[in-house]
């Protein structure tokens, strides 16, 4: 597991100066903090985002970000060069210059919310606060506006790898309007859409919304059925069989710089069985429908007692069972009986499609989409990977090659 040490680096864009405590950078202790998190380590809820983070050879990573003030208990402010970070004087000019010659994304140049703000206050019903970040990494950010009179709006921008997502989103909106967050403006040039607010978005449904979650997924799949052509022409990967046997090749014989020596022997020598899975599972009348592709239970919340999906960053057309045997683990992760919370899951999700389905023996397929999922996703990891750049690879670099090894211990029955 990577080591992950977070500083930050909180600097007044003004007067060249980083914040500290006690002569050092403040620290956080989480190993994936928020924004917010980092925010608070510096007490500057209104600072803003200075540059992408970096991570040193002993695990430090540097967060940057820029804001003149702070509530911070015993800190004072010094020359950018005397906190022993070199790298962080190049960070914040790089930041003022506008510099992406190194690939990062728009969010992280000195400006780029000025035309946010502009373009959600177009589209929205009332005035707004200042905006709040929620998310920025190397893929996405994610910004919350406070409404007046109330409420709040969502935008999200998304890197170039991901530039279908606010099309996709509102294509499936279109398909169901009720399991879908409210799509207000999407840009498809600049890759921003702007969203009403989730309540409870923030910390995700309980395991026991979990059943109910499966209902809803299987009638979206079954009505979305003849919308695939809609879906692939908005941006939906076709990651069917034949396309997941190719990236599966991909995964266990290019992914050198992710994978330790053990770890590709080990990639080697899982293929065929792996492949056989696959194939096994596919082999049956079931079509490939809509997936969300990441469909765990921090991506979901309740709205008027009913679900409601959202992040539909990996949204694809694939097996159908690769969504709910992702959304059964996450049930199943604090549970007191695991299986028993992934059966309950199954049998929800099964119901319309044994409907159907009546001549297909759904339960052996559902045998084999625990291996199935994690092949779909080390594929998705691998494709993020490769759709960052160079410098920010080091956030999910070691994810494809744990889930090699989660995949070897199945097959040798040690889990």
């Amino acid at each position: 597991m990577l080591v992950r040490r977070h500083q930050v680096a909180l600097v007044d864009p003004t007067t060249s100066r980083v914040l500290v405590v006690d002569g050092t950078l403040p620290r956080h202790p989480d190993r994936w903090p928020s924004f917010h998190d980092l925010a608070a380590a510096v007490g500057s809820p209104e600072a803003f985002v200075g540059g992408p983070p970096w991570r040193a050879e002993d695990g430090t990573i540097t967060n940057v970000l820029v804001g003149a003030s702070s509530s911070l208990p015993g800190a004072s402010w010094v020359p950018l060069g005397s906190v022993g970070v070199p790298a962080l004087l190049e960070s914040v000019e790089q930041w003022r210059s506008g510099y992406r010659d190194d690939g990062r994304a728009a969010w992280f140049v000195r400006g780029w919310v000025d035309p946010v703000v502009a373009w959600v206050s177009s589209h929205a019903p009332a005035p707004l606060g200042p905006p709040e970040p929620v998310k920025l990494w190397s893929l996405s950010a994610v910004l919350r506006f406070p409404v007046a009179g109330g409420g709040e709006l969502f935008f999200k921008a998304t890197c170039d790898g991901f530039r279908a997502e606010p099309a996709l989103t509102a294509a499936v909106r279109a398909l169901a309007p009720d399991a879908t967050p409210v799509v207000l403006a999407v840009d498809p040039e600049r890759a921003w859409m702007l969203m009403e607010s989730l309540p409870g978005a923030d910390d995700g449904a309980p395991a026991s919304y979990a059943v109910e979650v499966a209902r809803r997924l299987a009638r979206l799949q079954l009505d979305s059925l003849p919308a695939r052509d809609v879906l692939l022409a908005a941006g939906a990967p076709d990651r069917g069989l034949e396309a997941t046997l190719a990236k599966l090749r991909t995964v266990l014989h290019e992914s050198v710089d992710v994978l330790s020596a053990e770890q590709r022997d080990r990639a080697a020598a899982l293929e065929p069985w792996l492949a056989a899975t696959l194939r096994a599972l596919w082999d049956s009348p079931l079509p490939d429908t809509l997936a969300h592709g990441d469909l765990h239970l921090g991506n979901v919340t309740r709205v008027d007692d009913r679900p409601v999906l959202f992040d539909w960053t990996d949204t694809c057309l694939t097996h159908p069972f690769l969504d709910v045997r992702h959304l059964a683990d996450s049930a199943a992760e604090n549970a007191d009986d695991p299986d028993a919370a992934r059966d309950e899951v199954w049998q929800a999700y099964a119901e319309p499609w044994r409907a159907s389905y009546p001549e297909v023996d759904l339960d052996a397929l559902w045998g084999r989409t625990r291996v199935a999922n994690a092949v779909f996703q080390a594929i998705t990891f691998e494709q993020i990977y490769r759709a960052q750049p160079l410098s920010s690879r080091w956030e999910l670099a070691t994810v494809v090659g744990e889930i090699v090894d989660q995949l070897a211990a199945v097959r040798d029955g040690e889990v």
